[in-house]
């Protein structure tokens, strides 16, 4: 679906926060997020907090990124994934199915986080990895790279 934004003004507020439509993709982002023009937000994505979203990153489908995430790069986040907290996710990595990244959580290179993984804390997952199903990676010290295939129900810390 291809969506025009008719208007860059603000459209909605919650909670008095007010909203407009991101002129690449139509989706809506915070007036206290800011999101490079260049960046694609699609337009049933959401994007608030005090996010910063940079450089060609698409966040489609039903994403939503908030809390003081920082996103760089060609990252992709997409389906129903959610990124939060003061996680930084950079490189070509794609969070997407039910996925989230959480808390100071720091993803890069081309990580492909998907399912109903978890990646929370200080955790630190970089290189050719792939996380899918049902994990649980978590804790301050856990640090994931190379090539690498975490899946299943599995919990590290």
């Amino acid at each position: 679906m291809k969506a025009t934004v008719l208007s860059t003004d603000f459209v909605l507020e919650i909670s008095g926060v007010r909203y407009r439509h991101h002129p690449n993709g139509g989706g809506l982002v915070a007036e206290t997020a800011k999101v490079a023009k260049t960046a694609y937000v699609g337009p049933f994505a959401w994007v608030h907090g005090h996010v910063r979203v940079l450089d060609n990153v698409k966040i489609l489908d039903c994403a939503q990124i908030f809390g003081h995430v920082q996103l760089s790069g060609n990252v992709r986040v997409f389906d129903h994934a959610q990124v939060s907290g003061y996680a930084e996710v950079s490189g070509s990595a794609w969070i997407y199915g039910y996925a989230q990244v959480s808390n100071h959580a720091k993803i890069s290179s081309y990580v492909r986080i998907s399912g109903h993984a978890r990646i929370l804390d200080f955790v630190q997952v970089a290189g050719d990895v792939q996380v899918f199903g049902h994990p649980r990676l978590y804790g301050g010290n856990l640090k994931v790279s190379g090539q690498t295939q975490i899946f299943g129900k599995v919990f590290l810390s």
